[in-house]
C-alpha cells in the first residue's frame, strides 16, 4: 500500500511539474510574441493567440518526448 501511495504522489508531482513548465513556456512565449509582433498595428490578438497555441503544442510534445 505504501508503494502505491508513493507512486501516486510521484505521479502528481510530475504532473504538476509539467504544468509549471508549460505555464512558464506560455508566459515566456507571450512576452516574446508581444515584444516582437505586438508592437505592430497589423497584428491582431487572434494572430498572437494562434502563435502561442502552436508554440505551446510544440512545448507539450517536447516535454512528453523527454519523459519517455
Amino acid at each position: 500500500m505504501k508503494h502505491a501511495y508513493a507512486a501516486n504522489a510521484a505521479y502528481r508531482e510530475a504532473k504538476q511539474s509539467v504544468r509549471e513548465r508549460v505555464d512558464k513556456c506560455y508566459e515566456w512565449t507571450s512576452a516574446l510574441i508581444w515584444d516582437s509582433l505586438g508592437q505592430q498595428d497589423t497584428v491582431s490578438d487572434i494572430d498572437v493567440a494562434m502563435m502561442q497555441g502552436i508554440i505551446l503544442e510544440t512545448a507539450k510534445c517536447c516535454i512528453r518526448r523527454r519523459k519517455r
